[in-house]
């Protein structure tokens, strides 16, 4: 079987056709802003997390680059 490398450009339109065919209506997320960060640029860097429900236990994590994925700052 023959492999073939995936630029990132193309693992990223992999990955976003995939989830506009799977999940193609818009969702509301719920969880804790944990950590914001802007850089020199004006670039403001999001991080949310969700922790278990009884206790303070991390069960899950996001960051990204608020405009990319998020509206916020």
């Amino acid at each position: 079987m023959e492999e073939h490398a995936l630029s990132l450009y193309e693992l990223n339109a992999l990955v976003k056709r995939s989830i506009n065919t799977c999940m193609p209506d818009t969702y509301w997320v719920q969880a804790e802003l944990s950590d914001v960060r802007s850089n020199y640029s004006g670039h403001c860097y999001l991080e949310f997390v969700q922790k278990e429900p009884r206790g303070n236990k991390l069960i899950a994590k996001q960051g990204g680059l608020s405009g990319a994925m998020f509206s916020a700052c």
